[in-house]
């Protein structure tokens, strides 16, 4: 046989496999980049989802901490529509006399409005509060 045709067929052998092994290589290459799309895709709507699910667990403390501030709201009112009864404060420097004040019951209207009021607005504080526990737990 030909030495020359001998030649060829070796070159020829030499690159289609040079091809082959250069288009197995990048086969694979495009297979892997294939996969990383996949798992970034799949691991995109994983991190969608889990905020999703957060994000509706915030709401639903929010919208319950609203709730309790509606409720701390009405009886604050409520609380100062009782002590509309109560007598205001004397003019002046005296305290009236009969007033011992160990109770409480005897407080002036302003007096026990100013308390009330502190108390509600404590109520709020303890409802924000718990409120940013819970959604720091969410957020854990």
């Amino acid at each position: 046989m030909n030495p020359y045709v001998i030649l060829a067929v070796v070159v020829a052998f030499v690159i289609n496999g040079f091809y082959w092994d250069h288009h197995g290589h990048e086969a694979e290459r495009v297979y892997q980049e294939g996969q990383i799309q996949q798992a970034r895709a799949d691991a995109s709507e994983a991190a969608r989802k889990d905020e999703h699910d957060k994000q509706e667990k915030v709401n639903e403390t929010l919208r319950s901490q609203n709730t309790q501030l509606a409720k701390n709201n009405t009886d604050l009112n409520a609380a100062l529509v009782r002590l509309r009864d109560r007598p205001l404060r004397p003019a002046g420097d005296n305290p009236r006399p009969e007033c011992q004040g160990a109770t409480g019951r005897e407080l002036s209207r302003e007096d026990a409005e100013f308390l009330t009021r502190e108390a509600a607005r404590a109520d709020d504080i303890r409802t924000g509060l718990e409120a940013c526990y819970q959604v720091m737990d969410v957020l854990k």
